[in-house]
């Protein structure tokens, strides 16, 4: 079995996104739902969204980037195997 030794830099890799939403988004929904809002209730809605939100997609990203680096250390472990078997 070949042992390789790689120098790994302790680094984050910081991600940022943005998504779009607002009033008119809170508006016209509640115009299909036939839902009567005011302004201060679509601003409470918006502010509870933003921190619902702001978990929900590091928690997501979070998993996703750990089933990626998965992944590739699979694809890399199924490589490794290869080059021994030559």
């Amino acid at each position: 079995m070949t042992t390789r030794a790689c120098a790994l830099r302790e680094e984050r890799r910081p991600l940022t996104f943005s998504v779009a939403y607002g009033q008119q988004d809170v508006e016209a929904t509640a115009e299909t739902l036939g839902v009567p809002v005011c302004d201060a209730e679509a601003e409470a809605i918006l502010a509870r969204l933003d921190g619902e939100l702001t978990t929900l997609a590091a928690a997501a990203t979070r998993r996703a980037v750990a089933g990626r680096i998965a992944d590739e250390l699979r694809r890399l472990s199924r490589t490794h195997a290869a080059d021994v078997d030559d």
